[in-house]
Formats: structure tokens, sequence, C-alpha cells
């Protein structure tokens, strides 16, 4: 499969990722939010969120799901 949107990404950008170098997809996340907080991460109808943006308001979002819904982190058994 042609790859075509490999040719819209800034100079610098790697094509792959090494899956291996991150324990979690969580760890990749926080990385990426530490090292580019206020560059645009996700523009949608000329509505554009930096990494920082995305940190405050997944934070939020979480709050929410744990005073209002209740949620609680589960463990998993292995």
């Amino acid at each position: 499969m042609e790859k075509i949107w490999l040719q819209h990404y800034p100079a610098g950008v790697p094509a792959e990722i090494n899956p291996s170098e991150y324990r979690s997809l969580r760890e990749l996340i926080e990385q990426a939010i530490a090292q580019h907080r206020d560059r645009p991460c996700f523009t949608c109808m000329d509505r554009t969120l930096t990494y920082g943006d995305l940190d405050v308001l997944a934070s939020r979002f979480a709050a929410y799901l744990q005073r209002v819904a209740r949620l609680r982190k589960v463990t998993a058994s292995r």
C-alpha cells in the first residue's frame, strides 16, 4: 500500500515509530505532551488544539468520569 500521507509530514518526522520504545500508549502521549506542549496537536473545523490543550481537556474529562460517573481505575489481574 502506498502511504500517500507521508508526503505531507514535516521534515524530520519519522514515517514509523519503534513501538518497543514505550511501555504504553499513555507513556507515548505523556512524552509527546512534554516535548510539544505549545505546538498544534489537532485541527478540525478551523479550531486547533495544542498538546497542552489536549492535556488539560483530557484531565478534566478524567476528573468528570471519576466524580460524576463514579468510574474508577481497575487494575487488570494476569
